[in-house]
């Protein structure tokens, strides 16, 4: 198999070659390249050299678009507009019902990709700091499903010798379950029981009230 050429840096026309798209394999190696105009396309390699392909907002009419439909972030990007704008979507009522609606920039795909760039892997998925704000790049990352975990609505955070954290996160630190620990605090355990106390020991939280 012939090596393949990094084209990194090289400019083609009005393209400027960013990064090997991840997702492209064999013969037709794509290159995610900046446009003059601003917008970001993804090219194959020997459409570059040849000069023959133009970004979304310079297309001639009838040409493809940006090409990057293909990226798994462009499934994501699609997925959050349905969340907030089609009702129909089983997902609408806990967001665009809410409210949540996302960026006028982030109408187009090609600006949302290049505020987010590409996940660091595929683990990752779009999240927003505030449950309660809407899509926009102060408010969003990239984050694994356990981090999102951790910033559901209703994962509540408690407050121990002066920090604040989500039950899980206090669970991971002392090896006591979720489940444990909310179970407890409903019981009338205190905090510090509820989140210290192992699994396998007995405590009679009565001597605490």
């Amino acid at each position: 198999m012939p090596e393949i050429i990094d084209l990194s840096g090289k400019r083609f026309n009005k393209l400027l070659v960013m990064f090997k798209d991840p997702h492209s394999f064999g013969k037709g190696i794509r290159w995610v390249c900046q446009c003059d105009c601003g917008s970001t396309v993804s090219v194959r390699g020997d459409e570059l050299k040849r000069g023959q392909k133009y970004c979304s907002n310079c297309t001639p009419k009838g040409r493809p678009s940006h090409g990057l439909s293909h990226l798994r972030e462009y499934f994501i990007w699609a997925q959050m507009k349905q969340r907030c704008d089609n009702p129909d979507c089983d997902a609408y009522k806990n967001y665009g019902a809410r409210g949540i609606i996302y960026c006028d920039r982030w109408n187009k795909f090609e600006n949302f990709f290049e505020d987010m760039g590409l996940r660091p892997s595929k683990e990752y998925t779009l999240e927003r700091k505030d449950n309660n704000g809407i899509y926009e790049l102060s408010n969003c990352k990239w984050a694994t499903r356990k981090e999102q975990a951790r910033n559901l609505r209703h994962n509540r955070n408690l407050e121990f010798n002066g920090q604040t954290k989500c039950i899980s996160e206090w669970g991971e630190i002392y090896g006591v379950s979720h489940d444990t620990i909310a179970n407890r605090i409903e019981r009338g355990w205190n905090i510090e029981a509820s989140i210290t106390t192992s699994p396998n020991k007995r405590y009679d939280h009565r001597s605490n009230n």
